[in-house]
């Protein structure tokens, strides 16, 4: 399995809610599953301190996954303007 790690701040949580709960659909279906949400308090060392972040989150996918496939799915790019309106700081990493 590999990893889809996101580190964001939430500026708006009903509106990311309202990005995460239009995405469940788009996530099952492309097999991806939400190993870890963490909500942080503080950030204790960041190589750039400006970038203040209060939400981690991982998922996890199969090896055979195309991450452009999701990305690209019209389902995510019609909810996406939610995330970019309810969040700032928004980190991908993939492993």
């Amino acid at each position: 399995m590999k990893l889809l790690i996101f580190s964001l701040m939430i500026i708006d949580a009903s509106m990311y809610q309202e990005y995460r709960n239009q995405i469940k659909p788009v996530m099952e279906r492309h097999g991806i599953t939400v190993k870890y949400e963490y909500t942080i308090d503080s950030v204790i060392s960041s190589q750039q301190p400006e970038d203040r972040v209060n939400r981690l989150a991982v998922f996890e996918y199969s090896d055979q996954f195309n991450i452009d496939t999701f990305f690209n799915d019209p389902e995510y790019q019609n909810a996406k303007p939610l995330l970019l309106a309810s969040s700032e700081n928004v980190t991908v990493i993939l492993k």
